[in-house]
């Protein structure tokens, strides 16, 4: 009996531990489960707020601070003369016009063609060419230097004869605005001569021949005194070799006393070169602040009642001390053809603009105008500007066009160059646009892009230059 009890409890117990095994396995299961479950629950709702995130970044903008500034004080160059106006009327481009005038600023230059004109000594850089006659026989038997004077002399009777002196000289400049001649003569003329011509020529070096000057003598002549000729500037049309010939042209008579004698004295010739141009000059001045600057952008409005004047605007470097002549501070174009068209120059300077002031903000700009022309021009200057830019950082805008609100917690500022990543804590509510400001950012010059991104793992990105 005893056994059957005991064999009773054992089976019991059994059944017991079956239970229990069985319900902390249900246990376990519903744990297992109702966790899968939780976890399947938590990632469709991240996933599901993920997908309702929609932010954008609409736009990036360099914060900038900027001073303009206008000259207060003006410096004539040269002979350049005020027509009208004040600085005051730089301030704006309103076409109400500072008028400046041209001055000449064209050269004038004489030179002498001919070398030992006076024959002083003798008769070097001379020669003499006989064209008809006979000088072995006594026609010319006498040419030559006598005096401070060269002279031809023709003594045989019935004698038809021609001779000139002659000089060649090199011009290496043709088109001259002006050519004169000087020379002193005088003839003898002795007994029965039927005919003395005497002229002075230049040969062109196409061979072609211009008489400058001729005279018929038929009675004795002392010294005519200094001749001064204009001669046409045509005939030296271009550069090369010419020649002056101091001529004599004589028939004698049928005498055994027949004679003439030439003589030629103090013999110039003077080209006068004129280049013709105007100019203007002004240079504008002012001050300016001393801080701290990020780039620099100076611009000159203006028209000329001339066409196509060669302009120069230069901006003084202080550290060149000195206007540079190219790249920045410096700027040349030609203006417009048709005159009083207004024309807007401009440059950026963003390396080192702060050398264009000295230590105590002056400034200062020159312009320049040039033309070949012997008529006066005005410079018409309407608009000059000074203006100085400091980026003190960026300005970004972001839009939540979401259902939720975003909470931004990164950002990146990337080009060919720069990857930097910077971090954030910013909230966007659903259907907001929030400006967000950073001063330790500064955006790369030329192309970048802008990365943000939100605590639910979206990326919004944006482009610009």
């Amino acid at each position: 009996m005893a056994g059957c009890v005991l064999s009773t409890i054992r089976r019991d117990q059994r059944g017991v531990s079956n239970i229990i095994v069985v319900v902390l396995g249900l246990v376990i299961i519903v744990i297992i489960t109702s966790n899968v479950i939780l976890w399947s629950y938590e990632m469709n709702q991240l996933d599901w707020e993920k997908m309702r995130e929609d932010v954008a970044i609409v736009d990036v903008t360099r914060v900038t601070e900027v001073w303009s500034y206008n000259p207060s004080g003006y410096t004539r160059g040269g002979s350049t003369t005020l027509v009208n106006g004040t600085v005051s009327d730089l301030a704006s481009d309103n076409g109400v016009y500072m008028v400046f005038r041209s001055y000449w600023t064209g050269t004038s230059q004489s030179t002498s063609q001919i070398t030992n004109g006076n024959f002083t000594s003798d008769a070097s850089g001379w020669n003499f060419v006989l064209v008809l006659g006979n000088d072995i026989v006594g026609g010319w038997a006498n040419t030559g230097q006598s005096g401070g004077s060269v002279y031809i002399n023709v003594t045989t009777r019935n004698e038809v004869a021609s001779g000139f002196w002659n000089q060649s000289f090199s011009t290496s400049q043709a088109n001259p605005n002006s050519v004169t001649l000087a020379f002193q003569w005088k003839c003898g003329v002795f007994d029965t001569v039927d005919s003395c011509v005497i002229k002075v020529q230049i040969v062109h070096p196409n061979a072609t021949i211009f008489d400058l000057w001729n005279q018929t003598v038929t009675s004795t002549t002392e010294w005519s005194g200094i001749f001064n000729i204009n001669v046409d500037p045509a005939i030296f049309d271009q550069t090369g070799i010419y020649s002056i010939r101091l001529f004599d042209d004589t028939d004698l008579g049928n005498s055994d006393t027949a004679e003439t004698k030439i003589y030629y004295d103090d013999v110039a010739l003077t080209m006068d070169y004129i280049t013709y141009e105007e100019s203007t000059e002004v240079e504008f001045t002012s001050s300016s602040n001393t801080g701290d600057w990020s780039q620099l952008n100076w611009t000159v409005n203006s028209a000329w009642t001339a066409g196509s004047v060669n302009v120069t605007l230069q901006l003084y470097n202080y550290t060149l001390d000195d206007y540079p002549a190219s790249g920045n501070g410096y700027m040349a174009y030609t203006s417009d053809s048709a005159p009083n068209t207004n024309e807007t120059k401009s440059q950026t300077i963003t390396v080192n603009p702060t050398h264009f002031r000295n230590a105590t903000g002056y400034w200062k700009m020159k312009v320049k105008g040039v033309k070949a022309t012997d008529t006066q021009f005005d410079f018409k200057a309407d608009w000059v500007e000074f203006k100085v830019v400091n980026i003190s950082g960026t300005l970004f805008t972001f839009e939540n066009e979401g259902s939720l609100t975003c909470h931004l917690v990164s950002l990146w500022v990337i080009n060919s160059t720069v990857h930097e990543h910077y971090g954030m804590s910013v909230f966007v509510n659903s259907g907001d646009t929030l400006s967000y400001s950073r001063m330790d950012i500064t955006l790369p010059s030329g192309q970048y892009m802008v990365k943000v991104v939100t605590e639910r793992g979206n990326i919004a990105v944006y482009s610009g230059s």
